[in-house]
């Protein structure tokens, strides 16, 4: 594995995340805006930034998964499951509220029971397309 690589890789995920924070899908504890990096402690930023590479390396698994497939049917049902399973583990960091984890908004498209699963999916799908691609 490419250091340099994987480094890309990974600011390009806390990238997304920072977008999908702005549109109001996940929230960044410990941290007050996108703006406060500087003011929060370093204790609360070495957390988040603990969370952002465990989400990079469990994505980067999935991903090389996905690309190790040959058909290319199983390839796109696994992709999805795949992202759907990535929007599931940030939503159980939100459901037991792990401290200094990034919270999903499980509401964030609406109160129907099918919204959390396609926020989820909506979630998942950007982070795992940064390692299929």
């Amino acid at each position: 594995m490419d250091f340099g690589k994987w480094v890309l890789q990974m600011v390009f995920v806390l990238f997304v995340l920072i977008v999908l924070a702005a549109a109001g899908a996940l929230t960044f504890p410990g941290i007050s805006g996108l703006g406060a990096v500087a003011t929060t402690p370093p204790a609360n930023l070495f957390f988040l930034l603990l969370s952002i590479i465990v989400l990079t390396l469990m994505a980067f698994a999935l991903g090389r998964g996905v690309k190790g497939i040959k058909s290319t049917f199983e390839g796109v049902l696994l992709a999805f499951a795949s992202s759907i399973m990535l929007g599931g583990i940030l939503s159980l960091l939100a459901v037991f509220k792990f401290p200094y984890s990034i919270q999903m908004n499980l509401t964030w498209l609406g109160p129907n029971w099918y919204d959390p699963w396609i926020a989820a999916f909506l979630v998942g799908a950007p982070i795992l397309l940064v390692y299929v691609v």
